[in-house]
């Protein structure tokens, strides 16, 4: 944003909040100047328009605005690019004094 008069009438139209670019990480940051969501003022003071997206969208419209206010693709975290982890069972039960998975212990749990 060139203005932040720019800034406050996007608060005004489309709601949200402003936040100061030190609460924010980089890719948040980042973010933000893609969208052209971001004013920098004459002190080097950042402020960014945040649109308050609580919910993962899912119209088509929710869909469009998200992808216009977080254009930049960022990488998958190396945890979720393999979903096996969610069927992991000794992530849910732990695992018991002998090494073995807690769910399916013969030891631990006899009745098996």
């Amino acid at each position: 944003m060139k203005t932040i008069k720019e800034l406050l009438e996007t608060l005004a139209l489309k709601g949200g909040k402003i936040v100061c670019t030190a609460q924010l990480d980089v890719m948040e940051i980042n973010q933000a100047r893609a969208s052209n969501r971001l004013f920098v003022d004459e002190n080097g003071i950042g402020f960014v328009w945040d649109p308050n997206i609580l919910f993962f969208p899912k119209t088509e419209k929710e869909i469009v605005d998200f992808e216009k206010y977080y254009p930049l693709e960022e990488p998958l975290p190396e945890k979720l690019k393999n979903p096996d982890f969610l069927f992991n069972k000794s992530d849910v039960y732990g695992t018991c004094r002998h090494g073995e998975n807690m769910a399916s212990c013969q030891i631990c749990n006899p009745n098996l």
